[in-house]
């Protein structure tokens, strides 16, 4: 052995090093003294050993090698990560990069190696046997891996120093660490230093950006990156160089900017190319090694290829290539021109240098000049326009191109006017276009726009006429001639189909101008120059030839003039989108010019209002509320700002900036106190909330002004409810000024009578009830009964409602005296049970006595029951009065007979359960078909990804093809599939009943449409469901636990069922937006218009549900009757019944209701004035937030509105809001792969599912040292929890792909969400059981949420669904995904095209531009997405790593063949004895471990092998193996060797089955002894004897955990059944007479597997076989 000398170190002096401290670490942990010193004899001594190996040398190697090979494995696997010991191997032994490797090995400190922590299993402490070889690239610096983590550490802790250079810090933090100190000692030169730094460098960029051929351009963006940083921190005389920590810095200084360059290649490949030309050339004058610039370049040549030329005018295909181009390259260009403003103070953050900003203002012009005429293009020639229209606008193109010239600046006047003298030509030439050359206006003098004929036959614009006639001139301009004063102007009859091109025409160029106005001039946020505000100035209002001014659309001509002024919002809101202090002029002017039209002083108030709306979407636009601590920092400065405002603002436009950003900062104060004191919310913290709450007191207190406080109070209650601001009023630091004195007089601990939605005979019943209560005649309640009209059910539903909120409710007060008596309740009762209009008497004794509740104790009162559970229990009274008294209705039917009979309902198929819609798609697909000649009887088969395809005729594939939804190959040839195809199944898996699972599963459920039903319409229809079988549980609880999957005991139904309606309400406040009071009105007006409304015409319903199909149009029918009426104009209904409710004299005129809902508003002209204008108390008004439920809620109205109109509108809109609530979990779908990587990378091998199923992540993570690492599992771990979250509800019914067998998950998995009691299990990818979920979860994000969603894109916008990248999902960045937040991304994007007018006389109009806010989803998030493919890698868990798994993995690198039967014999009779068997076993053992990792040529020799790769000094000991058996043999020769074995020591009177599990020890008993024995005379009994062990090897006795979720015990199986399948699979020739009953009995079985070959040995034996 060699030893280390003075000079350096052998690798045989390392690994024994470390060999030695692992054996010493293992005999440490012994708790007897004694057998850790003499281990290895004693273990060597066994007798069982000995008999194995023949001598006890040969065991004391053997036993020793046992011990030693896990270790050295360890060593190995730790030595060759990344191929890392190639950099040994390259170099002599005295070389200083090979004695930097020995050194650093050797060292514990820097390549850390235990045997607790690395070599054990981590919670069963099992000694692993199997230690994988990573390699992700071909490293250069020894163990670089290593100095990386070590290196991040640094700068991670040099991160927290208050020093401005804090690369200098880290890198001498790294001289004194032991790395740093090794290499200084070793890299003593220049020459020796710039090689390391190469080399690390390149293993550092193969690491982080794993890009090959960009590997030069990268290295030179971080060395010059380095070097700019260096002059940009440190001192003009210092030196630079460069440093291994100077190149984390550097590269982590330029990663945004790196990402850039990365997509931009992407786009445009022929960048790299060129870009390494011009970095060798150095004539390019962005070449610089002071200055980063690589993504600088690569921007310049890309946007230099995408000049408008000739070939692009002509061809509709090139001009689509062009838009795609475009398309892609916009985050990388819109990012890097945004990051050109960026400030410089950030030391780690590189900006662009001087070289840089002079080249990138080039491109944005350039840019600017692109965009530009890619929105041309996109509105004026797109395929809306056919023919000549469509020419018209692609013949304008090029002289569009012409006329921006270099310098394109939209923010700048003289592009603005060149845009103006643009659409005036187009204009002018659509005009003669379309109504000739010479006909031009007498009037206006321009050409002839929607041409009106006179009386007089004289023709003129009709716009010239309008002005004309406004001014009370109705004559001809040409001949004086004045037409009567009823004379319509309409265009002339002759011209309609002209005129109609014409204005489509001229709409697309003025959608063009509003699209460039929006994005180009207020790009960025930063508003133009005044010269340009003043121009769109004109585009909002026109001065007529007569002076008088006249409000119009926005835009550039002036033929759009309004009958009516209106006063739009869209200029206002361009100009919001900067600061406000930036642009207070022009929007004092813009105020100002808008009074103009508003004569009326309300409607000055209005305008007030929408002008704080707008201001108040700006700010929320700006950033998303209660998010993190700097906002909540930033809101305290907003509220500080708006009550300085309020003492020092000049202007109107000051005051009503300090009222809405008073509004904006309190709607924020009044969620985070919601979340800190009443949710816990343990991501805020409650320090920045208390000084946040201090900012809304000081402003309530000082702003001298009671409506700030109001507001919140507003805002606390019409968001969360009033009972939550009540929860608030008991925390003594809020008592103290939240609420105003005039609302703290209110004691009342009994919610609102919310019953008074059912109108005014309820209230007239309740108040006379009230009177008999007191002591009036019960005579005067009976005649307000008899005097309505109503139908007696509905009377009777009244004297039910007003009995429980009068008499019932009574009981929540503690005070008897405040209860209605008995004698009292005997009155009312003999009134209500002789009144023959009532039948439910028993019901109202019930009610009287407090006693609903029988089964369901939530419906009984209870002194002092808080006010949500009250809020929940009022509805549920009402539906149980209204399901008890209303008639037998078809529509109402199945919530009747849950309710009154559940058992007749076990059949049915319950509203809004999920189905499986296999059946559906089938049908659908078949109906599509063209039946002309079509196979009456196709067959269904499915591609690798799940999508199905037909097959004709014989119904087997003959030919191969590519799925239309993937372009997977489908098919096959000569009626054999291709991988992967399968015949689809044909079974509905959709089941009867409550299908939902336990409620505690629905904590993260978001509002999403089910069937044809929107969010708001089934969270609705679900809860009445909930609620029906609720009372149905309180009288036959039985009855409905048989109607719920999985089983629910009799006696949890009615908890289990309180959950769901909780979760109902939940998700429906999500639904709608709105609070739990608001849903709760919602849902007794529902209740109210089941009791009333009657539907249209004869309902057809099947009221049994007793198909899907019936359940489907039963829910549509139920939605159009009682639920979309309501959800119509909901925020109007909810208005309404809420001032009823807040106006109801038995709140004894409670002030904090009527604060709440605003009754007692009136206004005074005296607040009109700019000082006194916060005092109005309009501008205080609660407004609901724009949110996405309320945009897909008005665009459902919008689409129902219009259906019977004509073609549906906006169908991608609508489409992508129906998927939102999946689309958004794709985000996270680069970090779950990631963190899939890292910890297959952390347990493969190593740990069983047992121990896995144990590591909660919590605990996970505590055990992780803080810093990056730490942090980077967290936030890894939160994406995926987030993104589980999201979708988990829908993985039970997904079918996916795992290990070839389609899987689906089972719905214990999926019912809870992912958090810090979750195993790490889950989020391990596996095979089985619950690391499926991991897969499960990515197979859903890639194939049913990306490419279904853009199959579903391409359909609507007729796109060939197989055009398109595919791009495999481990090489996938954020830009490949339809990736967005919700609330950072759509929602800014909702409240840009969300625009309010105002017309004179009228309210203010809030209007959604779908068509524009379509066209933004599109072209921000569907553009240019890549269809995904590939699958999740898997973890192999240590129970899983099988004989089998090994030669699976061996077959994958090098196929299988068996040896023939004559050379097994020669070979079986070269090795006489034990030991050359033992020997030959061990070094082939080796062989194939090493054969897995790297394979091999299949002819290749197994002994040449052994002697040339492995160096191996004992190999195979036959002489015909090593002269017969090649690389491909290696399977048939290890079970040869195997059996040859086991024959020997069964011979010897051994156990060769040591590590068998007790399962198959079992013994047959005499009867099945006997018949084995007469079964073996029929039998070859050699083959059977080899066919068994090689099962027993191979399946029997493969490792199985026992807690694993899919085991399943197969030691009962009849043994030939078992064996004659595995013979089966594997195409092996049959046993004859195995499956013959009387020859193999049944009796024996897989537990008496060892028994029965041992026997089969003993019989061969006697037979002298052996």
């Amino acid at each position: 052995m060699d030893i280390a000398n003075k000079d350096g170190l052998t690798l045989m002096y390392v690994v024994q090093a470390r060999v030695s401290a692992l054996l010493s670490e293992k005999e440490s942990n012994f708790s007897v003294s004694d057998w850790s010193k003499e281990w290895l004899s004693k273990e060597a001594a066994s007798t069982d050993l000995i008999n194995k190996t023949g001598t006890f040398r040969r065991a004391l190697w053997q036993c020793l090698q046992l011990k030693i090979t896990p270790m050295l494995a360890g060593v190995v696997a730790l030595a060759d990560r990344n191929s890392n010991l190639d950099i040994l191997f390259r170099h002599q032994q005295d070389h200083w990069l090979h004695q930097l490797w020995l050194h650093m090995l050797v060292s514990q400190e820097i390549t850390e190696l235990q045997y607790s922590k690395h070599l054990r299993s981590p919670t069963h402490h099992v000694e692993l046997t199997e230690i994988p070889v990573t390699s992700e690239f071909s490293c250069r610096m020894p163990f670089s891996w290593i100095i990386y983590d070590q290196v991040e550490q640094l700068l991670h802790n040099a991160k927290k120093m208050p020093v401005k250079d804090r690369t200098n810090v880290a890198s001498d933090l790294f001289l004194q660490s032991q790395v740093g100190k090794i290499i200084s000692k070793f890299v003593n030169t220049p020459e020796k230093t710039d090689l390391l730094i190469d080399c690390y460098l390149h293993d550092f960029i193969m690491m982080t950006h794993k890009k090959c051929e960009e590997m030069k351009l990268i290295e030179h963006a971080v060395k010059t990156a380095a070097m700019q940083m260096h002059t940009q921190n440190t001192a003009e005389d210092q030196v630079f160089k460069l440093t291994i920590p100077g190149i984390h810095a550097a590269y982590s200084a330029i990663l945004g900017r790196i990402h850039n360059f990365s997509q931009i290649v992407n786009c445009y490949p022929a960048a790299v190319e060129k870009l390494d030309t011009v970095l060798a050339e150095q004539t390019n004058p962005l070449v610089s090694s002071d200055e980063m610039t690589l993504d600088v370049m690569a921007l310049c040549l890309t946007l230099e290829q995408l000049e408008c030329k000739s070939s692009m005018l002509d061809n509709q295909n090139e001009r689509i290539k062009w838009l795609e181009q475009i398309q892609l390259l916009k985050p990388p260009v819109e990012r890097i021109l945004r990051d050109l403003s960026c400030s410089e103070e950030d030391s780690d953050i590189i900006s662009y240098g001087a070289i840089s900003t002079i080249q990138l203002l080039r491109c944005r012009h350039l840019w600017n000049r692109v965009l530009c005429v890619q929105l041309f293009i996109e509105h004026v020639c797109g395929t809306t326009y056919k023919g000549k229209q469509q020419s018209l606008g692609i013949k304008r193109i090029k002289p569009l191109w012409t006329m921006l010239g270099e310098n394109s600046d939209f923010t700048r006047a003289n592009s603005m006017e060149v845009i103006r003298r643009f659409l005036n030509s187009c204009n002018q030439s659509a005009s003669k276009h379309f109504f000739g050359k010479n006909q031009t206006c007498n009037v206006c003098a321009e050409p002839m726009q929607n041409p009106v004929k006179l009386p007089c036959e004289h023709i003129t614009c009709q716009k010239c006429l309008e002005e004309l006639r406004d001014i009370n001139d109705r004559k001809c301009p040409e001949c004086q001639y004045e037409y009567p004063d009823d004379y319509t102007l309409m265009p002339m009859e002759e011209s309609r189909d002209l005129i109609l091109a014409h204005n489509h025409y001229k709409q697309g160029c003025n959608n063009f101008f509003l699209a460039l106005v929006s994005e180009l001039c207020f790009a960025e946020d930063i508003p133009p120059e005044p010269a340009v505000i003043d121009m769109l100035m004109t585009c909002v209002t026109r001065e007529s030839k007569r002076k008088q001014h006249r409000t119009k659309d926005f835009t550039m001509f002036d033929d759009c003039i309004d009958p009516t002024p209106v006063v739009r919002s869209f200029l206002l809101q361009l100009l919001l989108r900067a600061s406000v202090d930036s642009v207070k002029d022009h929007l004092q002017r813009y105020f100002d010019q808008a009074k103009r039209f508003l004569e009326d002083p309300d409607q000055f108030m209005e305008l007030c209002v929408m002008y704080i709306q707008c201001l108040e979407d700006s700010y929320y636009s700006d950033g998303i509320v209660y998010q993190d601590q700097h906002q909540l920092r930033m809101i305290m400065e907003d509220l500080n700002r708006a009550l300085e405002m309020f003492g020092g603002g000049t202007t109107m436009v000051d005051h009503l900036e300090a009222i809405a950003l008073s509004r904006y900062g309190l709607m924020a104060v009044g969620t985070a106190m919601y979340k800190c004191y009443i949710e816990n919310d343990a991501s805020l913290s409650a320090s920045a909330v208390r000084g946040l709450c201090d900012a809304a007191w000081k402003l309530c207190d000082n702003s001298q002004c009671k409506w700030p406080r109001i507001f919140l109070i507003r805002q606390i209650c019409r968001r969360h409810g009033i009972d939550s601001l009540q929860t608030l009023a008991t925390i003594p630091y809020l008592a103290e000024w939240l609420l105003p004195p005039e609302a703290r007089a209110d004691g009342n601990d009994v919610e609102p009578d919310r019953f008074i939605v059912s109108g005014r005979n309820y209230v007239q019943v309740r108040e006379t009830l009230t009177k008999v209560v007191l002591g009036e005649d019960t005579r005067k309640l009976d005649q307000v009964i008899s005097a309505n009209n109503d139908p007696n059910h509905i009377k009777e539903v009244n004297m039910l409602l007003a009995m429980y909120r009068e008499i019932t409710m009574c009981n929540v007060h503690p005070e008897p005296e405040r209860h209605v008596n008995d004698q009292t309740k005997e009155r009312i009762l003999q009134l209500y049970q002789q009144n023959p209009a009532f039948a439910a008497k028993q019901f109202a004794q019930m009610m009287l006595s407090n006693q609903l509740g029988m089964s369901c104790p939530q419906l009984n009162v209870t002194t002092n029951q808080d006010r949500g559970h009250q809020r929940l229990a009022a509805v549920i009274v009402q539906a149980l009065i209204i399901l008890s008294c209303t008639p037998d209705n078809a529509l109402l039917r199945p919530l009747l007979s849950l309710a009154r009979n559940p058992q007749v309902m076990v059949n049915a198929y319950f509203p809004t359960m999920p189905q499986d819609d296999l059946s559906e798609m089938r049908e659908a697909v078949l109906q599509a078909r063209n039946t002309r000649g079509a196979d009456p009887n196709p067959v269904f088969w499915q591609c690798p990804n799940g999508h199905q395809y037909i097959i004709g005729d014989c119904g087997r594939p003959y030919y191969t093809a590519r799925c239309y939804d993937c372009g997977a190959n489908i098919g096959g040839q000569s009626h054999h599939a291709s991988a992967g195809n399968v015949v689809a199944r044909t079974n509905d898996t959709t089941r009867h009943g409550h299908i939902l699972g336990p409620a505690n599963g629905r904590r993260q459920e978001g509002a999403v449409p089910i069937r044809q039903l929107t969010p708001p319409s089934a969270a609705i229809i679900r809860m009445l469901t909930h609620i029906s079988m609720f009372l149905g549980a309180n009288h036959n609880a039985q009855g409905v636990s048989e109607l719920i999957q999985p089983d629910v005991l009799p006696v949890n139904v009615p908890n289990f069922l309180w959950d769901h309606i909780c979760a109902d309400m939940r998700v429906l406040e999500k639904a709608t937006g709105k609070s739990p009071d608001d849903c709760a009105v919602l849902l007794h007006l529902v209740l109210d218009s089941m009791a009333k409304a009657v539907p249209r015409g004869q309902v057809t319903v099947d009221g049994g549900l007793t198909s899907k199909q019936s359940r489907q149009a039963w829910e549509k029918e139920f939605a159009r009757v009682y639920t979309t009426p309501l959800l119509s104009g909901l925020e109007d209904q909810l208005n309404a019944a809420n001032n009823d409710i807040a106006g109801d004299e038995r709140l004894g005129n409670n002030p904090l209701m009527r604060l709440v809902y605003e009754t007692d508003i009136q206004e005074e002209k005296s607040l009109y004035s700019t000082p006194h204008i916060k005092d109005a108390p309009n501008l205080w008004q609660y407004r609901t937030r724009i949110t996405m439920e309320s945009l897909s809620q008005e665009l459902g109205e919008k689409i129902a509105a219009h259906q019977e109109k004509g073609p549906q509108k906006c169908k991608l809109l609508q489409a992508f809001l129906e998927k939102k609530h999946h689309l958004q979990a794709l985000r996270h779908l680069p970090a779950i792969l990631k963190l899939q990587h890292l910890l297959i990378q952390r347990y493969q091998h190593s740990v069983d599912r047992s121990e896995a199923i144990t590591i909660k992540i919590k605990d996970f993570l505590s055990q992780l040292p803080e810093g990056p690492v730490h942090n980077e599992y967290a936030s890894l771990i939160d994406s995926y929890a987030d993104a589980w979250n999201c979708v988990r509800q829908q993985l039970p019914s997904y079918r996916f792909e795992v290990g070839g067998d389609w899987v689906t998950l089972q719905e214990e998995f999926c019912s809870q969400p992912v958090d810090g009691d979750t195993s790490i299990l889950s989020l391990l990818p596996g095979s089985r059981g619950q690391s499926v979920c991991s897969v499960a979860l990515v197979d859903f994000l890639v194939y049913n949420t990306q490419n279904e969603f853009l199959n579903t894109y391409r359909g609507i916008t007729k796109q060939n669904r197989q055009a398109g990248q595919k791009v495999n999902i481990h090489d996938i960045s954020s830009a490949h995904l339809i990736s967005f937040h919700p609330e950072r991304d759509l929602l800014p994007m909702v409240m840009a095209n969300c625009n309010y007018s105002l017309e004179v006389g009228k309210k203010t109009v809030i209007e959604y531009d779908f068509a524009t806010l379509e066209k933004q989803v599109e072209e921000r998030l569907l553009k240019g997405k890549p269809t995904l493919i590939g699958q999740a890698k898997m973890v192999v868990f240590r129970e899983d790593y099988t004989n089998v798994m090994v030669f699976e993995r061996l077959k994958m690198k090098i196929a299988q063949e068996p040896i023939s039967h004559a050379v097994q014999h020669q070979i079986e009779d070269e090795l006489k004895n034990l030991a050359d068997v033992g020997d030959s076993l061990a070094a082939l053992d080796l062989t194939i471990g090493f054969l897995v990792s790297v394979g091999g040529q299949p002819e290749m020799l197994v002994s040449d092998f052994m002697k040339t790769s492995l160096s191996l000094e004992v190999g195979l000991l036959s002489a015909k193996a090593q002269q017969n058996c090649q690389l491909r043999h290696v399977q048939s020769l290890w079970l040869l060797l195997s059996h040859t074995q086991a024959k020997m020591l069964a011979k010897c009177g051994q156990d060769p089955f040591t590590n068998a599990v007790t399962e198959y020890r079992e013994e047959l008993d005499p009867d099945s002894i006997q018949a084995l024995q007469e079964g073996f005379q029929h039998m070859n009994v050699e083959i059977f004897a080899c066919e068994l062990f090689e099962c027993i090897m191979l399946q029997i006795s493969a490792k199985r955990n026992k807690n694993a979720e899919d085991y399943v015990d197969n030691a009962p199986f009849p043994l030939r059944d078992v064996l004659a399948l595995y013979i089966e699979e594997k195409d092996g020739t049959p046993i004859t007479h195995l499956a013959d009953p009387s020859v193999f009995p049944g009796t024996v079985l897989v537990k008496h597997v060892l028994d029965v070959w041992k026997r089969a040995i003993r019989f061969l034996q006697a037979q002298r076989h052996y």
